[in-house]
Parts: C-alpha cells; structure tokens; sequence
C-alpha cells in the first residue's frame, strides 16, 4: 500500500505539477515525469501517467499519496478550471506548513536540557557520590554502612551491577514500552490536548495552526468548494483538539442553518464551546465574510498576521522555557555538588 508523502514530497510535487501545467504540458506527461524528480516514487507516478492518459483524474490518482484536504482542493480546481492556482496555493500552504512544524519542534529543546541535566545529575548520584564518601569514610577510619543520600546511590549502583542484565533488559523493555504508548493515537491526543492547554505557548500554537487552516480553507473555497465542504476537507489541518471547533461549525451551518456571523459568535456561543477559544481574528473573518460573501479573500487576509504572530509568541515561549530549564539544570547540578561537599566537610570536622 503506497504512503501517504510527507511534506516536503508533496511540496516538491506540486510545485512541478503547477509549473508544468502553467507552461501547457499535459497531465499524464506532466506526471510522467515527476518519476524522474522523485525516483522514490518512480513506480506510482508512471503508473499514475498511465492511468491519467486512460481517462482519469488527477485528483484521482493522488487519493494513495496526498492528504484529503489537498486532494479535494485538486479536484474543486479540475471542475472549476484553477488547477495551476490551486497547486500554486497548496505549494506555498505547504511550505508554511513546514515551516510552522520547525517551530513547534523547537519547543523540544529546553525539554532536551532538563534531560541531559537528569542524566548528569542521576550519574553524579550513582557514581561520584557514593564512591567519594566511602573514601572519605575509609580515610577517618569509619568502615561503617555509608548512610544517607550517598548510601541510597552506593546501594543502586551496587543493584545494578549485581543484576546487570536485569536492568539492561529492564531499561530496553521500558524506553520500548514508552515509545510503544507514545505513538498510540490516544496517547497523542492527550499530549496534544496538554500542550495547547498550556500557558503562553497554548495560545500561541492556536494563533500559528489557525493561520494554517485559514490559508487551507481559503485555498478551498477559492478553488470552487462550498464553505461546508471546504470546512469538511480542512478540518484534519489542525490538531485534533482544535478540531471540535470546525465539526461544530458545520453542525451549525449545515443542520442548524445558522449564518457564519452568528456561528462563530464567541457572545452567543455556549461557555463550553470551544470555538469560543478561537482567535479573535478567525471568528472576525468568518462575521465579515457572512456580510461580504468572500470568505477566501478574509481568510487569505488574516492568514500571515496569524501565522507570524504565533512564530513570535512560540519563539518567545521556547526562549522562557530556556530559561526555566537552565535554572532547573543548574539547581539539579548544584543539589549534586552538595551532596559531593556535605561528607567532605564531615570529614574535615573529624579531622580537625
């Protein structure tokens, strides 16, 4: 079963798909060719040239490879004639998309420090501490058990000597074990729902993946999808719990026949209503739109203030997380020379 590309693949794709349509060369040879630019690919795109040369659809031969949304902006632009626009609008969306996804994955690097720094720390503990103390002891004459912190580390250490394969088994069975629960579907649900939920970096995620799906479903509606079907397609462009929001939305619309303005009114929205969360700027353009009917011309409007307001507050919100891990880091390693300095002193007090 062929894979669904990543990113930078389908941004490559469609950037030589819509300059190749723009310049006239047809489909099935301008597909043809993408085997070459992506030989990885080499068997489905010559498989697909064949298959758009027999009649089919683009939008059809890239259901295996391209996400939902892109493919139903693909096939609104086939109906509606804006093929080259919408491949245009969906290269320049992915590359945004990838560029948003640099910055979320920069808010793994304080979280890196306090790990090195518990490695440090745990290390210092296990081996340093204890080994130090007990010369320390010797070097007084006491012989006795080593107490304490620097006791507790000496009786790990000694554990996992004795039982070394034990542990080793142990602490592969565990890192499989957590990285076996970390890509279940629930599990990323949660972690997500607790990262948005957070302070200062929450809102900031909200502003950078609603400026995301605004460009998306503008890109949609300006292809020639309704509002409904356009919501419909986009909606797996956020993160699932920033979804309830846009299901709810064409609840609304479609079953309750509500107008947009009145849909996305944070004032007449029910407390728990989580479109009530949404940027101001979001539920703006939806108000404008219901009165001026160009919803993809609002939306393409709001989209680069949301996007660069929501770098700079992830930007601002990775920094203070440097901070609070430096400051975690070095109170973890002050606690470790502590611990090396308290039998020092002990010692120096029996001396003298």
């Amino acid at each position: 079963m062929q894979q669904i590309m990543s990113l930078k693949e389908q941004q490559s794709s469609a950037a030589a798909l819509r300059s190749q349509l723009a310049a006239g060369v047809p489909i099935a040879e301008a597909v043809e060719r993408l085997a070459e630019l992506q030989p990885e690919f080499e068997a489905f795109w010559l498989g697909a040239a064949k298959d758009v040369g027999n009649g089919r659809t683009l939008s059809a031969v890239l259901m295996p490879i391209w996400p939902t949304g892109a493919i139903s902006a693909v096939r609104a632009g086939e109906e509606s004639g804006r093929l080259v626009r919408v491949l245009e609008n969906l290269s320049q969306s992915i590359q945004i998309q990838r560029e948003i996804n640099s910055e979320i994955k920069k808010i793994g690097y304080p979280l890196a420090v306090l790990a090195g720094a518990t490695v440090v720390f745990v290390t210092i503990l296990l081996t340093l501490v204890p080994s130090l103390t007990v010369q320390l002891q010797h070097a007084v004459g006491n012989y006795g058990d080593v107490k304490g912190i620097a006791g507790l580390g000496l009786s790990i250490r000694l554990l996992l000597v004795e039982h070394w394969v034990s542990a080793v088994i142990g602490a592969a069975a565990g890192v499989a074990g957590l990285a076996h629960w970390i890509r279940q579907p629930a599990t990323l649900r949660e972690l997500a729902r607790i990262v948005v939920d957070l302070p200062v970096l929450g809102p900031a995620l909200y502003q950078l993946c609603f400026g995301l799906w605004a460009r998306y479903l503008a890109m949609g509606v300006a292809s020639g999808l309704s509002t409904i079907d356009a919501l419909r397609a986009t909606t797996d462009v956020l993160p699932e719990p920033m979804r309830a929001g846009v299901r709810g939305l064409i609840q609304d619309l479609a079953v309750r026949h509500l107008p947009m303005d009145k849909a996305t009114n944070a004032k007449e929205l029910p407390e728990a209503d989580p479109r009530r969360k949404w940027p101001f700027y979001v539920r703006r353009a939806f108000a404008v739109a219901a009165q001026s009917g160009e919803l993809d011309v609002e939306l393409e409007r709001i989209a680069p203030e949301l996007i660069a307001t929501g770098k700079e507050e992830v930007q601002a919100a990775v920094k203070y997380g440097y901070y609070v891990a430096m400051a975690v880091s070095a109170a973890m390693l002050a606690s470790a020379m502590v611990l090396i300095y308290v039998p020092m002193m002990d010692v120096f007090e029996r001396v003298n």
